[in-house]
């Protein structure tokens, strides 16, 4: 006969963010197990079934939030589809705004989103489950094995998954344990994912920035007015969102600092398009989206000293600035993990 092995997988109980980091949930003999894996790190936290007073499931507007992002950016793909010249550009802006569609179409299919949370006697701890359908049904396997673990419990005491329907920033005020003792429980809706969005995008862009300084390349040029565009919208929904959360001053001060570095890289892209006039380009080049684009994708910095100095700018200052940002964003979100 086999042994049984020591843990079960939790279908549904796995998630991972676009930077790569892993929370998965695990079944014991007679705990649950969290998995989280941090970059470098990886950390255990064990839920014992007879500890358990509570399963909750927050409904946030995560699921709106995105789909007005992803909304917004296939609006404008659609217009500079209508609106620019040249039959390749046309088609590349349409294809942009077809995937920007897709995503948002995934997004709404998969149902509403929820900040799913377990709570024991001593503990309250944000589990890696981000929509409601799949917190019903890890919550019903769980409760199965909770009542194995607890016994047969009164109506008014049982663990059944309680499923709080609320908006984002309201407070869910108490969940009653066993003993008909409340246990308080704060909402930490917001994890940091668009400011960890916000600082990757950020970087990415000075990175094709120093890509520019050795290789002229139509599709370096492409990916970062993409990039660009995505950056302003996250910039918004960072602040917004920063606004209402309980995120640390020091997050806060480098996503303002970020900002007041767009808005001086905005500035001085300007002046090397007005340099670029003055110096004897074409101006029917900016007239046409195709000639421009071919234009800035194959003048060469030797021969533009303005453009150098700018793209050896954003090569530093965008790092600079994005990599701190980063990283206390993922501190943030280690800290918004474990609500005590």
């Amino acid at each position: 006969m086999k042994d049984t092995p020591p843990y079960t997988s939790i279908k549904h109980g796995k998630s991972k963010d676009f930077l790569g980091l892993y929370n998965a949930l695990w079944r014991g003999s007679d705990h649950l197990l969290l998995v989280q894996n941090r970059i470098f790190t990886q950390s255990y936290k064990r839920f014992y079934f007879s500890d358990i007073q509570g399963l909750v499931a927050q409904v946030t507007d995560r699921r709106a939030t995105v789909a007005t992002t992803f909304g917004l950016l296939c609006i404008p793909s659609i217009l500079f589809a209508f609106l620019v010249n040249g039959l390749l550009f046309r088609y590349f802006w349409l294809g942009v705004s077809l995937l920007f569609a897709a995503a948002f179409a995934i997004n709404w299919y998969r149902g509403p989103t929820c900040k799913a949370m377990i709570i024991t006697n001593v503990q309250s701890h944000l589990l890696p489950i981000k929509r409601l359908k799949k917190a019903r049904k890890i919550f019903e396997e769980l409760r199965f094995h909770i009542h194995q673990r607890q016994g047969n419990l009164k109506p008014a005491e049982t663990t059944k998954p309680l499923i709080i329907s609320q908006k984002k920033d309201q407070h869910v005020k108490s969940v009653k344990s066993r003993n008909n003792q409340p246990v308080s429980v704060d909402d930490y809706s917001y994890s940091g994912g668009y400011h960890l969005a916000f600082f990757f995008t950020l970087f990415a862009i000075g990175v094709l920035n120093g890509l520019q300084l050795y290789s002229q390349h139509v599709v370096i040029v492409l990916g970062e007015m993409i990039l660009a565009i995505i950056l302003l919208l996250l910039m918004v929904l960072a602040l917004k969102n920063q606004h209402t959360s309980a995120m640390e001053g020091l997050l806060k001060n480098t996503t303002w600092a970020a900002l007041a570095l767009i808005f001086v890289a905005i500035g001085l892209s300007y002046v090397d398009l007005m340099i670029s006039l003055t110096g004897g380009a074409d101006e029917e080049i900016f007239a046409d989206q195709v000639k421009m684009v071919i234009f800035m994708a194959t003048r060469n910095p030797e021969n533009y000293p303005y453009w150098k100095f700018l793209l050896y700018f954003h090569l530093v200052s965008f790092p600079l600035v994005s990599i701190p940002g980063l990283v206390q964003t993922l501190s943030f979100q280690k800290n918004r993990s474990e609500v005590s």
